[in-house]
C-alpha cells in the first residue's frame, strides 16, 4: 500500500495500540522496513513473528510465500483479483488510487485484503505449531533470524527493526522467544 493522506491515519492508529508482537507474512524484511522508513517503526513488547522464515526452518524444500502456505495448508487457490506474468504488481501500484476507485473496485480492495490477511493468521498458526515440535528451530529463530534481520538494518539505512527489541549492535533479552517453544506459542499464538 502507498503511503498517503488516506492510508497513514489508519496505519498511526494501529501502531499506538501498543501490541504485544507484530506478526506477519514477511514482516521482518518488508512490513517493519516499510514502516521504519515512513517514521512509524513497529514497537512492540515481544519479538515480532514472521510466517516466512518460519516456514523455511520447518521445511526449506517448498514454497514459502503466502500463497503456497495457503494452498499447501488450506487448499486455497486463485483467491487473488490478478493472473499472469506482471499483473500482481501492476494490480498493487494501483492502491494510490483508491480515492478515485468506483465502490466495486475499493469492495474488491478490501476483500482481497481481508482474506489475504486472515489467512496469513491463520498460516502462521499453522506454521508455529509445526516449530513447536521442533525447539532447535526455535532457537534458530531466535538466535539466527531475529539477530540477521538487525544486521540488515545495521548494513542498510532503509530496513528497519521495531526498536523496543533493539539496540545498536545489541540484542536485548526476548522473554518471549527464550527457553521453551510452549511458552513462545502461549505468548504468540493468535486468539
Amino acid at each position: 500500500v502507498e503511503a498517503n493522506e488516506d492510508t497513514l491515519p489508519f496505519v498511526r492508529d494501529i501502531l499506538a495500540a501498543n501490541p504485544k508482537h507484530w506478526s506477519g507474512s514477511n514482516f521482518l524484511y518488508f512490513d517493519a522496513p516499510l514502516l521504519r522508513r515512513l517514521g512509524m517503526p513497529p514497537v512492540c513488547q515481544r519479538s515480532p513473528l514472521d510466517s516466512y522464515p518460519i516456514a523455511r526452518l520447518n521445511d526449506e524444500n517448498r514454497g514459502n510465500g503466502l500463497k503456497d502456505l495457503a494452498k499447501q495448508h488450506f487448499h486455497v487457490v486463485n483467491h487473488t483479483p490478478y493472473w499472469g506474468e506482471g499483473e500482481e504488481e501492476a494490480w498493487h501500484s494501483r492502491w494510490r488510487e483508491w480515492p478515485s476507485m468506483t465502490p466495486t473496485e475499493r469492495e474488491e480492495r478490501v476483500r482481497y485484503s481481508g482474506l489475504d490477511a486472515w489467512l496469513g493468521v491463520q498460516v502462521l498458526s499453522r506454521e508455529m505449531e509445526q516449530l513447536k515440535r521442533k525447539p532447535h528451530l526455535v532457537r534458530a529463530y531466535k538466535g539466527v533470524v531475529l539477530p540477521q534481520a538487525q544486521a540488515i538494518e545495521e548494513q542498510e539505512p532503509q530496513a528497519g527493526f521495531p526498536e523496543s527489541r533493539v539496540t545498536r549492535g545489541q540484542s536485548q533479552p526476548d522473554p518471549g522467544l527464550a527457553g521453551d517453544p510452549d511458552r513462545l506459542l502461549e505468548q504468540h499464538d493468535p486468539e
